[in-house]
């Protein structure tokens, strides 16, 4: 069914001027009040009792819901703190005190964690940079330099905490694995101050529904505070002199002053009675359910309106920065961190641990039965170490007979096996392995392969911190926007110099975007050195700007001022040395005739090569037939005169002479290349084997010729050789193979020196 449009210009038409009137007078009282509460320091003195009452009541309800939907957070997290924190505990179960010892899984990969972090967060002295957005300018490249520098000092500053709070938070975040942080301007020390909150302190809604802090509709924040402070803000009018009074009356009646606790709720609230509700902060007393003071989370700027005037939209001031650790498996908005993902593990790795110790304690203690009839003195008896003592009344054998100890077993190998796989799981879990502690034995592992293993290790560690970049991004961010509203120009012109003395405010431009001037990317120093150095590669090409990159090496091996060293102007360095120049040519000269004569020297060296190859052949040629030769001593007994085998010898000795020594002299030109030397050597030993056997080979034939000469004598002939003798010598120097086949038996010696 259609149903008629109706059109509010119809209904307008219907009404009365003083309708009309009266509607136009309820916007613009309605306006008046929004912007009248905007600019209150407390709204409470302009709201009834009731309505009060009924503020504080919503705000107790909200509270007791949110902090119900984040209670197995909160368990799992304490849990994790107990073993995180390495309390001691008692612990008499199975023997009194027994073993109670806790693992510091936990607590060594969040200390991994935050020692390789917060280094990284500040570089050069910085921990803002900047981003421009749009078209740049000179002015505004200063401009955005002024803030990167003011902030920075803002935040590392002889009188900020940021540095203190911060290495709280990173210490911290890896246990519990969501913190948040309050940011906001304190009116009486007249800065910006950050809170570190407490997990306990902050109660929100944990639903997978919420996907950013900023979405939330209420965040509680429990104060701490004593009773005096209370009355302090009542003098200086912040909070409500009627409840505060109330509160006071009641600590009175105890005997024992006592912190209040107070709900500080960032919450949505219509108090104009236009159905839309406003931003408001609503800080309530726990104990008497007293609302002391309701502020306006907005300023007039933020008041979005539609055509006819009504509020379309109001744009909330944000007081919370959110960190997150590791997103919850199940998808709630409050992250884990190490202490929830380690919890059961460690658990379980404390349990093996105590059953070892104490399997251990039970093994070195004596314990077993003793029969009563055994007749000693009672009580306690002691016995020192090298001492025996006696035992009246009982023989040897019925002491020995009337005590039965009982034995129990060593610790459990298995259970230290299985204590060793699970702590191997943790390292892999947290990346905690010893290569990412500096501890790997990096012995025989090559340099490229060990950056590679530790890359692969900080990827888990990468996506951490940029999270945690998110995080401090949003609160640069809102530490930009209390500058531009609180800030008084004097403060940064303090710092910046008075360059910026005729510049606009650096803190009223929109086109300027903070950021951390952490890489989430860059987690090491070797990834950060290996990156520069790939950019070193490239300077002196064209189109590079070599000045960058030799500012940005500089910045990697962490030199403080380095655009003090490097020059962005080409006319600024100095001019080159005529001198300088002519010696760098002649040095180029004399480095290409080096290059050269090198060329000539490697020719030379592979036709030493080729010489060596050659003389080795000979050499192999002379062993070959100095054995042959040594045969063919053999046969001087059937006819060969001892002169011409002499000679013989005389010759092949002056040969290898002859090789030897040029071959001394090629070796002696190149010694420089321990390749060649040890063929050198290797060349002399087969020398010196070839000149043995062809000394051995002479004392043969002298032998042989010996004992020829003792035959003629005793037969009384001339030492002429017989006709078949001749025959079988002229046969062998014709053939000496046929020589060596036809020598006789009886020439032993011939054949023991071969």
């Amino acid at each position: 069914m259609d149903y008629p449009k109706i059109d509010n210009d119809d209904l307008s038409n219907n009404l009365s001027d003083e309708d009309i009137a009266n509607q136009t007078l309820a916007k613009a009282s309605d306006k008046n009040k929004l912007l009248r509460f905007a600019k209150s320091v407390n709204i409470c003195d302009e709201l009834s009792d009731d309505q009060l009452n009924a503020i504080a009541g919503k705000v107790l309800s909200g509270f007791t819901e949110d902090q119900s939907s984040q209670a197995r957070w909160l368990s799992d997290t304490k849990d994790a703190l107990r073993l995180a924190i390495l309390a001691k505990e008692p612990k008499n179960t199975p023997l009194p005190n027994s073993a109670n010892i806790k693992y510091p899984m936990i607590a060594v990969a969040s200390q991994q964690f935050a020692a390789r972090t917060y280094p990284e967060l500040i570089q050069d002295n910085r921990i803002v940079k900047t981003e421009i957005i749009g078209q740049t300018s000179p002015q505004i490249d200063l401009l955005a330099e002024g803030v990167s520098i003011h902030m920075s000092h803002q935040l590392l500053g002889a009188d900020s905490d940021w540095e203190e709070s911060m290495d709280k938070l990173l210490t911290s975040l890896p246990n519990i694995g969501f913190i948040c942080e309050k940011t906001y301007f304190d009116a009486e020390q007249k800065k910006n101050l950050s809170d570190v909150i407490y997990y306990r302190d902050l109660v929100i809604r944990n639903d997978p529904f919420t996907k950013n802090i900023k979405e939330l509709r209420r965040i509680t924040h429990v104060l701490h505070v004593h009773p005096n402070d209370l009355v302090s803000k009542q003098r200086s009018g912040q909070y409500d002199k009627q409840n505060v009074s109330d509160i006071i009356n009641y600590y009175s009646t105890t005997e024992l002053t006592q912190d209040c606790d107070l709900y500080e709720q960032h919450r949505y609230l219509d108090l104009d009675g236009d159905n839309y509700e406003e931003p408001y902060i609503v800080t309530v007393h726990k104990q008497t359910s007293k609302v002391v003071r309701i502020i306006a989370r907005y300023t007039a700027d933020d008041i979005e309106k539609n055509s006819d005037g009504e509020i379309q939209r109001i744009n909330p001031i944000h007081y919370f920065t959110a960190y997150h650790f590791l997103p919850a498996a199940d998808g709630s908005f409050m992250s884990v961190g190490f202490g929830t993902m380690l919890l059961h593990l460690n658990e379980t790795c404390n349990t093996i641990l105590n059953q070892l110790i104490d399997a251990g304690s039970l093994a070195n203690m004596q314990t077993g039965f003793m029969d009563s009839g055994i007749k000693i003195m009672g009580g306690q008896m002691g016995v020192d170490p090298g001492q025996w003592t006696k035992v009246k009344g009982v023989l040897g054998q019925e002491l020995k007979a009337g005590i039965i100890p009982i034995e129990y077993k060593e610790p459990s190998t298995v259970l230290y096996q299985l204590l060793g796989m699970l702590l191997k799981a943790a390292e892999q879990l947290t990346s905690s392995t010893d290569a990412m502690q500096g501890m790997q034995n990096a012995t025989n592992v090559p340099a490229t392969s060990m950056l590679a293993m530790i890359e692969q290790g900080m990827k888990m560690f990468s996506a951490i911190q940029r999270r945690l970049q998110r995080g401090l991004k949003d609160k640069f961010q809102r530490l930009y926007y209390l500058n531009s509203r609180h800030l008084d120009e004097e403060d940064y012109l303090a710092v910046l110099g008075p360059e910026y003395r005729q510049m606009p405010n650096i803190y009223k431009t929109r086109a300027i975007k903070v950021l951390p001037i952490a890489d989430p990317n860059l987690s090491s120093d070797a990834q950060r050195m290996a990156q520069s150095q790939a950019l070193m590669a490239l300077a002196g090409r064209p189109g590079i700007d070599n000045a960058e990159i030799y500012t940005r090496y500089l910045k990697s091996l962490k030199i403080p001022n380095p655009e003090k060293i490097v020059s962005a102007d080409p006319k600024a360095s100095n001019p080159p040395d005529p001198k300088m120049a002519d010696m760098q040519q002649k040095g180029q000269a004399k480095m290409a005739e080096v290059q050269i004569k090198g060329r000539a020297q490697a020719l030379k060296e592979k036709e030493f090569i080729s010489k060596l190859s050659k003389i080795e052949a000979e050499i192999t040629q002379m062993q070959s037939n100095s054995l042959k030769n040594v045969a063919d001593a053999q046969a001087i007994q059937h006819g060969m005169g001892s002169t011409d085998f002499n000679n013989r010898l005389e010759a092949i000795k002056t040969k290898l002479s002859a090789m030897a020594q040029a071959h001394q002299q090629a070796s002696d030109a190149n010694t420089s290349t321990t390749e060649l030397a040890l063929k050198q050597q290797a060349m002399n030993q087969q020398h010196q084997q070839a000149m043995t056997g062809l000394d051995q080979g002479q004392q043969g034939l002298d032998q042989s010729q010996d004992q020829i000469d003792n035959d003629q004598q005793q037969t009384g002939q001339p030492g002429q050789p017989d006709t078949s003798s001749g025959q079988s010598s002229g046969q062998g120097d014709e053939s000496p193979d046929s020589g060596v086949d036809q020598a006789p038996d009886n020439s032993g010696n011939a054949q023991g020196s071969q």
